[in-house]
């Protein structure tokens, strides 16, 4: 869908799923789209696998977290996959503990005005799910995998969100 609100159908051509899945991590699975989508709709970026080096593990950066209302709700980054209830009273009147049914919903940092994917649920309570910046390699593997079930040569790779601008912890 569009900013504008103009749907675009596609069908799923080809489909990977991680191949160390075990109930109920790591929850990745990859889809290959009958047909590319729009210049118009911009794929986000992906937390980069070094985030470490520049957030470490010290907690409580604001997320944002949709839920299967299509609400845009706030959660605190914990690590890796994991959220937190906000302790700041501003966050929290925007938070609302996950329930059966967000599951698959994504929690994006905002870096620079750009969406930057942290994780999908998988998981209640303030959220959590597989740390997607851990799999990129996998993901990118993944892809090629659902391209060639699609009989398509897509040659995606998921995109890192650079944070080198920022100071390293």
């Amino acid at each position: 869908v569009e900013k504008d609100g103009t749907v675009h159908d596609r069908t799923v051509a080809g489909k990977a799923r991680h191949p160390d899945y075990r109930p109920h991590l790591p929850d990745l699975t990859i889809y290959t789209l009958d047909s590319d989508l729009p210049s118009t709709i911009k794929p986000c970026y992906v937390m980069p696998s070094n985030y470490n080096n520049y957030l470490g593990n010290s907690g409580r950066v604001a997320c944002l977290g949709l839920d299967q209302e299509e609400k845009a709700l706030v959660v605190d980054w914990f690590s890796g996959g994991r959220m937190r209830e906000p302790v700041d009273s501003n966050r929290l009147i925007f938070h609302e503990n996950k329930i059966n049914g967000d599951s698959g919903n994504p929690a994006f940092l905002i870096v620079d005005g750009e969406l930057t994917l942290v994780t999908v649920w998988t998981y209640g309570g303030a959220g959590s799910g597989t740390a997607v910046a851990d799999y990129v390699s996998d993901i990118n593997t993944m892809i090629a995998t659902a391209d060639t079930q699609a009989g398509a040569s897509t040659n995606y790779t998921v995109t890192e969100a650079d944070f080198s601008a920022f100071p390293q912890v």
